[in-house]
């Protein structure tokens, strides 16, 4: 069983809307995850995460939820590491 943290405040997800996805990692192998819109605005975020110390592997999931049935994508533009 998984132990699985949300999003604080809950990201409501829009259609068509850029947002940009930041994972930070301390020396410690902890985490935290932050997303934010276009304008620099922090939606929410997750910490206290525990990875460890790598190799790290993004894995993003969606819920269905207000969105029609049917395939759902999502489009990459960048992504650099710091």
């Amino acid at each position: 069983m998984h132990d699985y943290q949300q999003f604080q405040p809950p990201i409501t997800p829009e259609f068509n809307t850029v947002y940009e996805i930041i994972i930070s990692i301390e020396s410690n192998g902890g985490a935290t995850v932050t997303v934010e819109n276009r304008q620099g605005t922090v939606l929410g975020s997750v910490s206290g995460l525990q990875p460890g110390t790598g190799p790290f592997y993004l894995v993003l999931g969606q819920r269905i939820g207000n969105a029609s049935a049917g395939s759902q994508a999502a489009s990459w533009k960048s992504v650099s590491v710091n």
